[in-house]
């Protein structure tokens, strides 16, 4: 049996690891004017990814409540961006859709 007091840091590496591959992919859509409005949302995703990470390590380690507090508030940071993002994107699919409906309405209404 493997004992319970040990830490476990694989969760705040694998943060780390998926903050930089964010960072990267966002790095990659800025190379293009356009491909800046996703890839700075996407790097700072994957900037708090990564201190969230980082905290949540130091916070396994030691086991200070400010390590914890950090790592939670970058943590919340990530998800309140991709709320942001998700909402954003609802709304382009929404809009986009109720323009087809119409768009499909006055093809059909034009054929009459």
């Amino acid at each position: 049996m493997e004992d319970s007091n040990q830490h476990n840091l694989s969760g705040g590496l694998f943060a780390q690891i998926l903050g930089v591959f964010y960072m990267l992919g966002g790095a990659l859509y800025c190379l293009t004017c356009i491909g800046v409005i996703f890839g700075a949302p996407w790097f700072l995703l994957g900037l708090a990814l990564f201190r969230g990470g980082e905290n949540a390590k130091a916070y396994q380690a030691s086991g200070d409540p400010e390590d914890g507090l950090r790592a939670a508030a970058e943590l919340m940071r990530f998800v309140r961006i991709q709320v942001i993002l998700a909402g954003i994107g609802l709304a382009i699919g929404l809009a986009t859709t109720g323009l087809y409906m119409l768009l499909f309405v006055m093809i059909i209404a034009a054929e009459m």
